[in-house]
């Protein structure tokens, strides 16, 4: 993919980086990172007490115990708009000079790579630091549906209950494989569709594997039942699914049941939903962080989500250990998401 130019607003927050103090100071010259006595900000696409707000608060102090000079954390919730408001945000309003980072899930990333205009950045300026490696689930509340066999020949409409931004995958792999689904997509948080599934107002909806194994149990008490998920992106190219919950892809059903659809438009529109699950929920710092910054970022991330401590941590709240894509690997994952829409 061929390089783009700094744009001018990274041009002018690379330049006014030098400015901010001792801080942008070491980071342009060859001294250590260090952000001792210093408080970091992290920006939040959920609000207070959403399941991703809960995982990041969570790995905090193994994220403090690994940045240099262990800085306080401060958490800055920016919900709404599929995490556009705090994509936004993060590379807007954010300075750059490498104490505050921002996070979004693969719904604004994606929007962000086609073009979209809500996005108010361009994704080849922005840097990643990580992501941390989910994929959704859609569990079903419906008297005689166990599976994804059963769904596929039942007669009877399906609700599905989600987000907006989320639509697309979903309506290539009904279209696909003939499921009979009306598609609901008027609700803008995870705790609105989660009251509705309860409620029995939809019949589905998609989660995360890490919210299907925190809401999961109750919510087979009342009858539902995961029976497919999106998947991943591996890298091989091929999509494959996390173990748990042990449930095919949209893509192994696809196979099954209209095998001349695999690689056709709507096959595609799929695949880059799954690329975008490698790295579901990403921090980003904004344009123009000094590199030195980035980095620490990027190690501190790799060592909090590899620390023991929060592994045994991950594993009692979750049942499943972490799984973080570091920096690099979710720069080529956006890359390549990138050149799947020609940009």
């Amino acid at each position: 993919m061929p390089r783009h130019l700094v744009s001018r607003r990274a041009l002018m927050a690379i330049t006014a980086s030098v400015t901010l103090g001792m801080a942008s100071v070491a980071a342009n010259a060859d001294d250590p990172v260090s952000f001792a006595d210093e408080t970091v900000n992290i920006v939040l696409f959920a609000g207070p007490g959403a399941p991703p707000d809960i995982w990041y608060r969570t790995l905090a102090p193994y994220l403090q115990r690994h940045l240099p000079g262990n800085p306080d954390i401060n958490f800055i919730n920016k919900p709404g708009a599929g995490s556009m408001i705090s994509a936004n945000y993060t590379a807007q309003a954010l300075d750059p000079d490498g104490l505050s980072v921002g996070t979004m899930n693969a719904v604004a990333m994606d929007r962000a790579a086609r073009g979209d205009t809500s996005a108010r950045f361009d994704l080849r300026d922005m840097r990643i630091i990580g992501a941390n490696q989910l994929t959704r689930v859609m569990p079903v509340n419906l008297d005689g549906i166990e599976t994804i066999d059963d769904l596929i020949n039942s007669e009877n409409e399906v609700i599905i209950g989600m987000e907006s931004d989320a639509t697309p995958y979903f309506e290539a792999f009904f279209g696909l494989t003939g499921i009979n689904a009306r598609i609901i997509s008027s609700y803008q948080r995870f705790p609105q569709t989660l009251q509705a599934f309860r409620t029995g107002e939809v019949d589905a909806m998609p989660m995360s594997n890490i919210e299907w194994q925190t809401f999961g149990p109750s919510l087979a008490e009342e009858g539902a039942a995961a029976i497919w998920q999106m998947g991943y992106l591996n890298a091989d190219g091929e999509v494959v699914g996390v173990e748990i919950p042990p449930i095919p892809t949209g893509h192994d059903v696809v196979r099954q049941v209209n095998p001349d659809a695999v690689g056709g438009e709507a096959w595609n529109v799929m695949t880059i939903a799954a690329a975008g699950q490698s790295i579901s929920n990403e921090v980003w710092a904004p344009p123009g962080t000094p590199d030195a910054y980035v980095e620490a970022w990027r190690d501190a991330f790799v060592a909090a989500t590899s620390d023991p401590e929060f592994i045994a941590t991950h594993l009692e709240s979750y049942g499943i250990e972490p799984s973080w894509t570091d920096g690099a690997q979710a720069r080529e994952v956006v890359d390549q998401i990138l050149a799947l829409y020609g940009r």
